[in-house]
């Protein structure tokens, strides 16, 4: 039996200790006994007993920096259905402390696994092997978890639940007698979502997974996936096949740039972002998808003092630099955040959702969000259901700056600069809008440069760089 304890993580030296033990054990029959050389070794074992529902435990690992991810897999799938039995496996005290201080009333378990500053810190493949290592721990916390005699359903947190899995998840295996159900990533299976029970041949594929884990720098599917090749006949798992119609992976989720439809939603247990390699990028796109439910510390959604500018239609540009520099310009003067629009691509009839603005090297590793402050949100962001009444009922009159853009419409006000020519200053702005008490101040798309307007000093640095030296083309 593999014991951990909450105040006391196991150590590099520790942790090689426990691998070691393992790389060593060879093909015996599970389960094997590892037991790390620590002082307390109860509290594990007791949070796994207070969590246990049915027999079944939900692990997740998490690490400081995807804190947020775990408090919105947290609220949109585990609170959504009343989930209790969920342990994070923490790689930090930090990220246990984060969590813990934020549950609502569904409550949860985080245990610290381990601590190691340098290497939790890392967010990205690296060619070391130190990433490749942290991942591993999941397969690690399932052994320990099954070595218990626990049925354990292994979840990323770039996961969202549309409908409650696992009665369903445990009725498919139980009927055809089967060890695991795993998620299918195209033509391999995905360590990120399975059900797994305490069986000998399940005992085997973690103790083989570790072994690769010993053996090769790669992530823990890597390793998931050589298991189950080395293992055959007595020793190779009975294994359901999850549905992709039903558990589809990130390629089939989010096909291109676009997200899932409703219909799509209405059909699938979960969506995956697993095909987004960058963590910044799984979290943009499940903003802009409506699948983002935390809403932070700052009230990222609910706060009902914030104060937005958007424009009200689909912009139909190839480059949209002009128009990102003068929706953040305005939003700059006027102290509004901006909501990013949506985009028809030329010469095609769909929609290019906002995710798509922030894709490219440039703004991964949160360039995009350190620039702006994080002071922008996606176009769907008034949809959310915890955006406040008194925001989405708060809307100003339609403006433009433009003649032109207007001919027929009624509907929309047309504001004309001083300056005609070189069009709209700062004092121009401020004197239409700056006493707009509307929650959401909605203008026609601004498609062209304007002179008056100095975009290299409204703007930071670093956002105008963003915006002038990365032609944002769709």
């Amino acid at each position: 039996m593999l014991s951990l304890t909450t105040d006391h993580s196991l150590n590099d030296g520790q942790l090689e200790k426990v691998w070691n033990r393992i790389n060593s054990s060879g093909e015996q029959t599970p389960p094997y006994s590892i037991q790390p050389e620590i002082s307390e070794t109860t509290d594990f074992e007791s949070a796994l007993r207070d969590t246990v529902v049915d027999d079944v435990i939900v692990m997740a690992v998490i690490s400081i920096n995807m804190v947020e991810m775990a408090m919105n897999f947290y609220f949109s799938s585990i609170v959504k259905f009343n989930i209790t039995n969920l342990i994070y496996i923490s790689v930090d005290h930090e990220s246990c402390d984060y969590v813990m201080a934020r549950r609502a009333d569904v409550n949860f378990r985080c245990h610290v696994f381990r601590e190691d500053d340098e290497h939790v810190k890392l967010t990205m493949f690296d060619n070391s092997g130190v990433f490749a290592r942290r991942t591993n721990i999941k397969p690690l916390a399932a052994y320990a978890i099954l070595s218990h005699g626990y049925e354990v359903l292994i979840t990323d947190l770039d996961i969202v639940y549309l409908k409650n899995p696992i009665s369903y998840i445990k009725r498919l295996c139980k009927e055809s007698d089967c060890d695991m159900a795993i998620q299918m990533d195209v033509h391999e299976y995905n360590s990120g979502f399975l059900y797994a029970r305490p069986t000998t041949s399940t005992m085997a594929v973690y103790n083989r997974t570790l072994q690769w884990s010993k053996m090769i720098s790669a992530i823990d599917q890597e390793c998931f996936n050589n298991a189950l090749k080395d293992l055959k006949n007595s020793t190779a798992p009975r294994i359901v096949k999850l549905k992709s119609d039903e558990f589809p992976s990130g390629k089939i989720a989010f096909p291109g740039q676009s997200c899932p439809s409703k219909s799509f939603l209405n059909k699938v247990y979960i969506v995956h972002g697993n095909w987004l390699r960058f963590h910044e990028d799984k979290i943009h796109r499940f903003k802009d998808c409506l699948l983002w439910d935390y809403d932070g510390d700052d009230g990222y959604y609910s706060n009902p003092e914030r104060r937005y500018v958007t424009f009200v239609n689909h912009v139909m540009s190839k480059d949209l630099t002009p128009t990102l520099l003068n929706l953040f310009a305005i939003g700059q003067i006027l102290n509004r955040t901006a909501i990013l629009p949506k985009v028809i691509k030329k010469g095609r009839k769909d929609i290019v959702n906002s995710w798509r603005l922030l894709k490219g090297k440039v703004f991964q590793h949160g360039a995009f969000d350190k620039a702006t402050g994080n002071n922008y949100r996606f176009g769907k962001f008034l949809r959310h259901r915890l955006v406040p009444d008194e925001v989405n009922s708060s809307l100003s009159a339609v403006y433009s700056f433009d003649p032109d853009c207007c001919q027929g419409d009624h509907d929309t006000v047309i504001l004309t600069p001083r300056d005609q020519e070189r069009g709209p200053t700062v004092k121009d702005i401020q004197d239409w809008f700056g006493r707009e008490h509307y929650a959401v101040l909605r203008l026609k798309p601004l498609i062209k440069r304007y002179e008056n307007l100095d975009y290299e000093n409204i703007l930071s640095r670093d956002l105008y760089n963003i915006l002038m030296y990365k032609r944002l083309d769709v």
